[in-house]
């Protein structure tokens, strides 16, 4: 696919062995003479999804300078295959790493240059002593000097975010949505990025490093009497430190990187052929197989993901939609874990990015994307005609916070056979309304939408309320909700929600008789409160939680035979 940058293609792939692939994206110019190829370490879990947007717009940038990228996602992570509980760090990770080199160096890349940030650059410091073909250039950015000092700061994190946290018995470690097992707790303990004495000097190192953390004196020591320049950042705090929603893009570390990766190559003729694999055959649990294919649907060629049985599907399609603080693999992987589940079972699925969310296009540099594009719904519906031309209706739409706004619209629009909202805005019913005032064609409605949206954005239990009272005013069939409508189309409903949804005004009557609505069993659709459920799917119990009645949901209604078993992070 050809990027919104210049001259830019960024195709998806898997490599590896065969039986363990590894999912990435090759970024590289679409003509001109090549630098030679960098492979981007990313970071793990949280962090991971913080950063994904920033390593895209380096590999973009580093496109633009004559480098070919290649970054990807570690076995156990993202759409590689595996399972998180059971791919260690020594040597899963770290293998996976010298895999992407081996495939660029038969692709016909002979200067291979190395960037690894946290986690990701302490691993890449040990691909970097144990490859026999040293790498050009390796860049270390805001490493982690250890595997034990990197657990030992998320757990302190996780801690001060929840207010009932402990550890657990097993020896495993939580996270925000990572549950770090036993095992590979043990394997990251393993882990330092201390060059050994016998370390080559003839790779070029750059270490950035944040004003407020730096790393030891012993280990800053060894890498000065290397090759190795050092670089201070104020940028890591914004990038990490926040929602992935407000993770601001680190453009002057970027510029630095490209320019002193540019320094020590330059531009020369480089016949390469890289062998594009868009699909995969996956192991999945002891026995099972699926098969995945990445894709770009729709006339906006939005990035999507498509999980398949290996035999004939049944069933509907299940589309799967992020919110806005995410991608096409959900919060802790959840949309992958459960589309493999589901092959299993015969039925095929497909996670999907809107436009400027994870993989798909992103028409320009903003720092920070609205909460509900209404691009977006036409997207989802176009992305469904795509699947099934012939009958995009036969589609269960599952999508979480925002994502479940839009997977409501699109519903509403398709008449899809399902629908699974998972802790959709309490305002849902404004947002609906603002969603139809924004298509009308009159430009007061279309004004009135905009403004009201504003302002729907910054106070949302405010507008709720006020809207919520004037519909009491209003007739009954003027005022049903909107899921409800959906529900006597004939589409098969379920809700889920957290304690988190509820207002924290509850002493306020409306407020009150608002949050009675979503808690009232009387409800003509299904509406569950999920124990242990966050806002953000973060914590491991409550998303397991949700993650079985979701799964109970799509196989009750839209599969039949032999149901596989309860998938496991």
């Amino acid at each position: 696919m050809t990027s919104e940058k210049t001259n830019i293609t960024e195709e998806p792939l898997w490599f590896g062995a065969p039986d363990r692939p590894v999912f990435g994206f090759l970024t590289r110019p679409s003509a001109g003479p090549l630098r030679g190829a960098v492979i981007i370490a990313p970071p793990v879990g949280y962090e991971a999804r913080n950063a994904k947007r920033s390593l895209r717009e380096l590999c973009r940038t580093l496109a633009q300078s004559g480098f070919a990228t290649l970054r990807f996602d570690y076995r156990g992570t993202g759409d590689s295959s595996g399972a998180f509980g059971s791919s260690m760090p020594t040597p899963n990770w770290i293998d996976d790493i010298l895999s992407g080199a081996q495939f660029l160096r038969e692709a016909g890349f002979d200067v291979i240059c190395l960037v690894g940030m946290r986690l990701g650059a302490t691993m890449a410091a040990h691909a970097a002593w144990s490859t026999a073909t040293p790498f050009q250039s390796v860049v270390f950015w805001d490493p982690c000097e250890s595997g034990r000092r990197y657990l030992r700061e998320n757990r302190a994190l996780e801690s001060l975010r929840r207010e009932h946290f402990s550890d657990r018995d097993d020896g495993s470690i939580e996270t925000t949505e990572y549950l770090f097992s036993a095992e590979m707790v043990a394997s990251l303990r393993e882990l330092t990025m201390e060059p050994p004495d016998e370390c080559g000097r003839s790779t070029r190192f750059l270490v950035i490093t944040r004003e407020t953390q730096s790393l030891s004196t012993s280990t800053m020591a060894k890498f000065a009497a290397l090759n190795t320049s050092f670089r201070k950042t104020t940028e890591q705090e914004d990038l990490l430190q926040s929602l992935p929603y407000y993770a601001r893009v680190p453009f002057e570390t970027i510029f630095h990187i490209v320019q002193w990766l540019e320094e020590g190559a330059v531009p020369r003729d480089i016949r390469v052929h890289p062998v594009i694999t868009p699909e995969a055959s996956l192991p999945v649990g002891s026995s099972g197989k699926v098969i995945e294919r990445a894709e770009f649907l729709g006339l906006r060629r939005n990035f999507a993901v498509l999980t398949e049985p290996v035999s004939s599907p049944r069933g509907p399609w299940i589309v799967m939609l992020p919110n806005v603080h995410e991608d096409h693999n959900g919060p802790s992987r959840m949309w992958v874990d459960l589309a493999r589940h589901w092959a299993l079972s015969g039925i095929r699925s497909v996670r999907f990015d809107p436009s400027g969310i994870g993989d798909s296009p992103r028409t320009s540099n903003e720092e920070a994307l609205t909460s509900l594009d209404g691009q977006w719904i036409t997207e989802v519906v176009d992305a469904c005609a795509a699947l099934s031309p012939s009958t995009p209706d036969n589609v269960v739409l599952i999508g979480m916070c925002s994502g479940a706004t839009l997977a409501i619209e699109a519903a509403r629009r398709l008449r899809s056979r399902g629908l699974c909202a998972l802790n959709p805005p309490i305002g849902i019913n404004v947002l609906h309304s603002l969603s139809q005032m924004q298509t009308s064609r009159s430009s007061v409605l279309l004004f009135l939408g905009r403004r009201l949206r504003s302002v729907y954005a910054s106070h949302p239990w405010i507008v709720t309320t006020v809207w919520e009272a004037i519909r009491l005013m209003r007739p009954r069939r003027w005022c049903r909700d909107i899921i409800a409508k959906i529900q006597g189309r004939g589409t098969k409903v379920l809700v889920l929600r957290s304690v988190d949804e509820f207002s924290e005004f509850s002493s306020i009557p409306l407020m009150r008789s608002l949050d009675g609505r979503h808690r009232d069993a009387s409800l003509p659709y299904p509406s569950v409160i999920v124990e242990g459920l966050d806002h953000g799917f973060t914590i491991d119990d409550g998303r397991r939680r949700a993650a079985e009645q979701i799964s109970d949901f799509v196989l009750s209604h839209f599969a039949s035979g032999t149901v596989a078993p309860s998938p496991r992070n």
